[in-house]
């Protein structure tokens, strides 16, 4: 086993207490990568990540101006190696091309002359088993040499699982794309909400785009679909609403949604919930507009009808079509004049322009069929 150097016993007290201890641990000298990497700088080399892409060789000059002067049991096991010695002469081959970043950046601390480094970094062993490891350095300058003492956490089993979920999570994701459902989660006790890719999708966002908000979502809803006690129906065990929002293009859509507590905490208070999304707006438009059509038929069968009604009519067709405005036209007897004309989203002086305006053209027996109440809804 190598020995650390006499000078460094006062920093890091006696051996054994390094030995013993159960954290991977090598001690490295980076006096002339610091030299070299100030050189560098110097010749305005700038990014040193870009200068690493740009030279296939300059990674390993870098690795080669630093001596690993000593190392552990604890870091001889976590990487395979035989022996100090083993390890030490072949310490590069424990980087894999996905390391080169993360001792890229560790490159631009020293640069810096950051004091201290932390970083989780793809790497493997000697016998080529793959290995993450969260690394953890500190500089110690002595008065003609720079020391860096780095200790070891192995991550492996952590990041598989991490990658496992991921993977994960994709396929899940790529089932729910099939069925065309965006699903959230709302932590209710924090007010705070997670929205999956297709989520964003059925918004016309791409994932990334924009990070969804609880009050971003809320500012998505009509206005006039608001006001509703979303608590109340999640503990009612009844959330499923249906609701005009507001996409990307600026454009209402009829979306419908359906959820449930699925978390409390030990006072029984709600904590979390989850639930589904999908564009409702061909089936809620047929809804509207069926029930728009229902109410035009019994009242064409009647003698007379008052501007309520035709505005009932209007507002109607205005829900089933949030980005449209609608308008209503009545004529008179002779089927020559505007006598009413109705449209509640338009401003009231263009409704009354059109008042005594002569119009062309010929009606059809659609008014025979409502007074004879003959009629089909599909």
């Amino acid at each position: 086993m190598m020995e650390i150097p006499t000078e460094l016993l006062s920093v890091f007290g006696p051996i054994g207490l390094l030995e013993q201890t159960n954290c991977p641990v090598m001690l490295k000298e980076y006096t002339h990568t610091i030299e070299f990497l100030r050189q560098l700088q110097s010749q305005g080399t700038g990014s040193l990540a870009d200068a690493v892409a740009n030279d296939a060789k300059l990674f390993d000059t870098l690795h080669a101006t630093f001596t690993l002067v000593w190392c552990n049991e604890c870091a001889i096991q976590l990487f395979e190696a035989t022996d100090d010695a083993d390890l030490i002469s072949r310490l590069h081959e424990v980087y894999v091309p996905e390391s080169v970043p993360k001792i890229v950046e560790y490159f631009e601390s020293l640069t810096r002359g950051d004091e201290s480094f932390v970083c989780d970094v793809p790497l493997r062993t000697l016998t080529g088993a793959p290995l993450h490891v969260r690394l953890t350095s500190n500089l110690v300058r002595m008065p003609t040499q720079t020391y860096s003492i780095c200790s070891f956490s192995d991550v492996t089993d952590w990041y598989q699982a991490q990658q496992s979920l991921a993977r994960l999570r994709s396929r899940y994701e790529y089932a729910l794309r099939g069925t065309q459902l965006g699903v959230w989660e709302w932590n209710i006790a924090e007010q705070t909400t997670t929205f999956d890719t297709e989520y964003y999708r059925i918004l016309g966002y791409q994932a990334g785009e924009i990070e969804l908000t609880l009050d971003m979502v809320q500012e998505f809803i009509h206005v006039d679909d608001r006001n509703y006690d979303s608590i109340g129906a999640l503990l009612a065990g009844k959330y499923e609403r249906t609701f005009r929002m507001r996409c990307k293009d600026g454009k209402f859509r009829w979306m419908r949604t359906k959820g449930q507590i699925c978390e409390f905490d030990k006072q029984g208070k709600p904590v979390r919930a989850i639930g589904t999304i999908y564009d409702d707006s061909l089936k809620q438009q047929e809804i509207e507009l069926r029930e728009v059509e229902r109410v035009i038929f019994e009242a064409s069968a009647e003698e007379e009808v008052d501007e309520s009604f035709f505005t009932d009519i209007a507002n109607g067709i205005d829900r089933a079509f949030p980005n449209f405005r609608s308008l209503v036209m009545v004529l008179d007897e002779h089927q020559q004049f505007i006598q009413l004309a109705v449209a509640p989203k338009l401003p009231k002086d263009f409704s009354q322009s059109l008042l005594e305006l002569r119009v062309a053209g010929k009606t059809t027996g659609c008014q025979a069929a409502m007074r004879s109440k003959r009629y089909v809804f599909y």
